[in-house]
């Protein structure tokens, strides 16, 4: 091969999506004056300044893969799951949506990738909406087929580890570290999203360049990267794992309570079943939520019910709840589910479904009517003991946008913690400590029966919702299977 000639290796052809004219994004008027990438740069050819390139665009599988990943990585952020921040951990959001493969943007990306300049174009836009940006690249004296594009999107989200949490609310990208590539993919606004690329060779060197177009672009100044919401999670069997109990937090109290709109599930018992309660063996001395209280009102003149907007679950939501769990205990049950540390996680030989209980909802509600987030001491009732979980969530906005799954799917991600080897013998913590309480109460196969209780109140600036499921008979005990498997 002749050394002066620029050899061609590998050219993979890019679908361009025709622009109905160049003067359609010469004229856009968000650019103020700024050349527009398809405007400037009408051909669809690389740039000379590419040298050999050895290919334009992404493969169909590659396209997937980095829309994929986005969303992955913004569920894992708006679901509370990212630890990470300076200081962290990054909290939740209200609404995160998912992001759509978006070709008018794809191009405009590749339209850039094809000049081989490392920088941002000074406009993008599109007569929709302005377009944020992202851009990497990655050398290599190998094969650039040895770039994997995802490692790229990756060093992108990387940027949270210096992430001030506090600044979710309002984006100040100031003197600090670089931050602004993962804001963007953050940005709950940005919902689509197209990329281009090029492999071309400069010097010794190979490289990948990558450039994702987001729209409606994010990172605007002052304005928020998502609209956060707030929750506390924990799962507990009082005889199983005592230890958990250090876990509870007791919710502070704010003010005076002013009860605005009220819509109440008062549960009351009668005194011989309020008796029963109180002389239960299974409580060891411990105070049982029906015997303390015992008045249908008792807790809404405590102190602690706050302002409370609305108590108790409708019918809905209470079949909601139990479909939920059996539609997920179901899903582990045929070995569907890949996640854990390590997983997939086995198949169960036998998983019967949750049954709804109202004794036990009862007893839920009555917790839950306290307004105190933590674990009742105790809630068994004759038949067996109960196990528990509870959840709150908050939002500064709407308290009904607050959705009731989310709270039963925040139990059930703990999976990804979960070490598929201690399903036969339950040991009560998940990988690096994590908690996987609330899964293996979700999955216990001896629990068959379920009943829950919520109230929704305004705490400061929150409004909240706490969610409590009792479970029969209890599971989580140490050394004990969560399941037979197959």
């Amino acid at each position: 091969m002749n050394g002066n000639l620029c050899p061609v290796l590998v050219i993979v052809a890019v679908a361009f999506v025709n622009f109905s004219s160049a003067a359609d994004y010469c004229n856009i008027k968000s650019c103020n004056g700024k050349a527009h990438t398809a405007c400037t740069y009408q051909s669809t050819k690389p740039s000379s300044r590419c040298g050999a390139y050895q290919g334009s665009g992404l493969t169909q599988l590659e396209r997937t893969n980095i829309l994929n990943l986005h969303n992955q990585l913004r569920r894992k952020v708006a679901s509370g799951n990212e630890k990470r921040g300076k200081p962290g951990p990054q909290p939740a959001a209200k609404s995160m949506p998912k992001m759509e493969w978006d070709n008018e943007l794809a191009t405009v990306a590749q339209r850039w990738a094809n000049q081989c300049t490392w920088g941002h174009d000074s406009c993008r836009d599109v007569p929709r909406f302005k377009v944020g940006q992202n851009i990497a690249y990655k050398g290599t004296t190998g094969s650039v087929s040895s770039i994997n594009v995802l490692t790229m999107v990756n060093t992108w989200y990387n940027e949270v580890k210096d992430f001030n949490k506090n600044e979710v609310k309002s984006f100040n990208n100031g003197n600090g570290p670089m931050i602004g590539h993962y804001t963007q993919m953050l940005w709950a606004n940005s919902t689509k999203l197209g990329c281009g690329a090029m492999k071309y060779k400069v010097g010794k060197f190979n490289k990948f360049y990558l450039v994702c177009n987001y729209g409606p672009a994010g990172n605007t100044w002052n304005q928020p990267v998502y609209q956060t919401l707030y929750f506390k999670y924990i799962s507990i069997s009082d005889y199983a794992i005592p230890m958990y109990r250090q876990l509870c937090a007791k919710m502070v109290r704010k003010g005076l309570v002013q009860l605005f709109v009220i819509v109440l599930v008062l549960v009351g018992f009668s005194r011989a079943e309020i008796n029963e309660y109180c002389k239960l063996r299974t409580c060891r001395g411990l105070p049982h939520t029906a015997c303390t209280y015992s008045s249908a009102l008792s807790s809404f003149f405590s102190g602690r019910s706050k302002n409370i907007i609305k108590s108790g679950l409708t019918n809905e939501e209470k079949q909601k709840v139990v479909d939920l769990h059996n539609e997920l205990r179901q899903k582990v049950a045929k070995g569907q589910e890949t996640k854990g540390s390590p997983g997939p996680q086995p198949p169960a030989k036998h998983m019967p479904d949750l049954e709804w209980d109202d004794e036990l909802a009862n007893l839920a509600q009555k917790w839950a009517n306290q307004c105190k987030f933590a674990h009742d001491t105790c809630r068994d009732v004759k038949r067996f003991k109960v196990g528990q979980n509870i959840a709150t969530i908050g939002t500064t906005g709407d308290v009904d946008s607050l959705k009731l799954e989310d709270l039963v799917l925040m139990w059930y991600n703990e999976v990804e913690h979960f070490d598929k080897n201690n399903v036969g013998r339950f040991s009560g913590r998940g990988a690096n400590g994590n908690a996987v309480g609330h899964y293996t109460q979700i999955l216990w196969a001896q629990t068959t029966k379920i009943g829950c209780g919520a109230v929704k109140y305004k705490d400061g600036d929150f409004n909240r919702f706490f969610l409590v499921c009792n479970y029969g008979p209890a599971g989580n005990y140490i050394g004990e299977p969560m399941y037979e498997t197959e």
